[in-house]
């Protein structure tokens, strides 16, 4: 797992997915970033106050942000799980079944005006198709 901590920026992010909303004010002020590798047990500190950057193989003592992280993850994926799940159920509705098989308003017209011209119904037909193809439930 790879880990920054960007202080200044105020961004948490873990295998390339971030979070800004993250308390980091237990991070010291002179700190600019903290960069991890979890595979390696290696990573350094980053400062801004023109100390040499720190090389380290422990990153227990900023658990708690990277706890912080994670709880966010986690919530962000039941959300989006969620959103997913709400989607599927919506396209299984007869409304949304329906949306995508009328063809488009510019098409609706264009039958509608040669209709008007020939006597026809290709419109209504298209239309009744669809309503008796996919019934209301």
């Amino acid at each position: 797992m790879k880990i920054s901590i960007l202080k200044t920026d105020n961004v948490v992010t873990i295998d390339s997915f971030g979070f800004s909303n993250i308390d980091l004010s237990t991070v010291e002020s002179n700190i600019h970033a903290i960069q991890f590798d979890t595979e390696l047990s290696k990573g350094h500190i980053e400062y801004n106050d023109g100390k040499f950057n720190k090389e380290i193989t422990d990153i227990s003592s900023y658990q708690s942000i990277i706890d912080k992280h994670n709880q966010q993850k986690t919530e962000y994926d039941t959300q989006k799980q969620k959103d997913i799940d709400d989607f599927n159920a919506h396209k299984e509705t007869y409304q949304y079944k329906r949306s995508i098989a009328y063809p488009s308003i510019e098409e609706q017209m264009d039958m509608m005006y040669w209709d008007n011209v020939n006597g026809t119904s290709t419109w209504k037909d298209a239309i009744a198709k669809i309503k008796s193809d996919i019934e209301k439930s």
